[in-house]
């Protein structure tokens, strides 16, 4: 399993290769919040760019994850952003939502990550909805066209990491990434 859980991080052109070969193969991704762009170079400003020997990947939020990461809503000011995201009736029988340990509510307490240009064959198992605009916002997803096994979460602060509901999430994830054949 390929635990991705970093931000616009440059690995050597090797170790770039070894990586997209491996989310490539079919073998299980758990992605986690900047995931969508842990290898991608900043659009805006000058001078952040790999350096030599080294690689950029602009578009693995819509090469692994399928959908396009266009930014996220910052907490209020004065307070965190509270947005509770829920399961989607679509999702009900899917294997990671079969093994969770909780049936509520996940509370997303920082950043809500904002994606368009989802690709159809991508299974939302999370959604959350922002107060200030309505717009309902997938949160968690699994990819698996083209033969991956990508799992995919926005939620991922520290805060939110440390909640029995993520973690129960996790542990799903990696147990469908498995196929079911971990304990």
């Amino acid at each position: 399993v390929l635990i991705l859980s970093t931000r616009r991080r440059f690995p050597t052109t090797e170790d770039m290769a070894i990586i997209k070969n491996f989310i490539n193969s079919g073998k299980p991704v758990i992605a986690i919040r900047t995931a969508s762009h842990a290898f991608g170079a900043r659009e805006k400003g000058e001078g952040y760019q790999a350096p030599e020997g080294h690689a950029a990947w602009n578009t693995i939020d819509v090469d692994m994850l399928g959908a396009k990461y266009t930014g996220h809503y910052k907490e209020k000011e004065g307070g965190p952003l509270q947005v509770s995201a829920w399961i989607e009736a679509a999702a009900t029988n899917h294997p990671i939502v079969e093994n969770l340990d909780f049936d509520g509510p996940i509370n997303i307490v920082h950043k809500l990550y904002t994606y368009i240009d989802r690709d159809p064959a991508i299974q939302i198992i999370l959604s959350a909805k922002w107060a200030e605009n309505e717009q309902i916002h997938p949160v968690a997803w699994t990819n698996e066209k083209g033969g991956k096994r990508v799992f995919y979460m926005s939620p991922g602060s520290l805060d939110e990491i440390a909640t029995p509901e993520i973690k129960s999430l996790l542990k799903s994830a990696v147990l469908w990434g498995l196929n079911g054949d971990a304990d």
